[in-house]
């Protein structure tokens, strides 16, 4: 019925409306066509199937969708406070007012000197530094440190991005699980339509 007629090429919602139209083919025509019963079974579970396949791969795909946007969020306002925290910091330094002791005490403290991007390792490794130069900087009792605020802005800021960073992680394994689970679905719909 459908063979040589290019199939392979159907995405996967011309698949399962191919596969639906074949299903009510058959019924109408199973006797008058002598289709095998188990053909018009098999073919109408697969479509049922292919469906609720479908369906769930749609919906992992939006949760994924979804856990990248709030992670991508996440970082964007984590790169905000990391660069308003390396701007004061920067300040500091900066500030001829200050002892060249103190000022160079900072500087080694918070080492801001590497360029700071939003990639997740660059901005993680960028916050855990100034979180480090403060507790070097309380322990030692030194005259200036950042904010309070500002260090609990990052702190919870970074928090936050590496636990959407871990749903996204999940999410993406999940996608690919339901990606494979329609392939392998798909594949045998095809060898259905093949053998019609």
């Amino acid at each position: 019925m459908f063979k040589s007629n290019g199939f392979s090429r159907d995405t996967h919602e011309e698949h399962l409306q191919r596969c639906e139209l074949c299903v009510q083919g058959m019924e109408t025509y199973e006797v008058e066509l002598s289709f095998r019963h188990s053909w018009t079974t098999g073919m109408a579970d697969h479509a049922l199937s292919f469906k609720d396949i479908l369906n769930a791969q749609n919906i992992e795909d939006a949760e994924w969708r979804g856990a990248v946007t709030a992670l991508s969020t996440a970082r964007d306002a984590l790169y905000a406070f990391n660069s308003s925290a390396r701007w004061m910091v920067k300040t500091i330094i900066d500030d001829p007012d200050m002892p060249s002791g103190d000022r160079r005490l900072i500087d080694e403290a918070f080492d801001i000197d590497d360029k700071l991007s939003k990639g997740f390792f660059n901005l993680t490794k960028n916050t855990r530094r100034l979180l480090h130069g403060q507790e070097k900087l309380l322990a030692i009792g030194a005259p200036w440190m950042l904010p309070d605020v500002m260090i609990d802005n990052l702190t919870d800021a970074l928090a936050l991005m590496e636990e959407l960073a871990d749903s996204a992680q999940k999410e993406h394994g999940e996608k690919l699980k339901s990606t494979e689970d329609v392939y392998s679905a798909r594949e045998i719909g095809e060898n259905l339509l093949r053998n019609i």
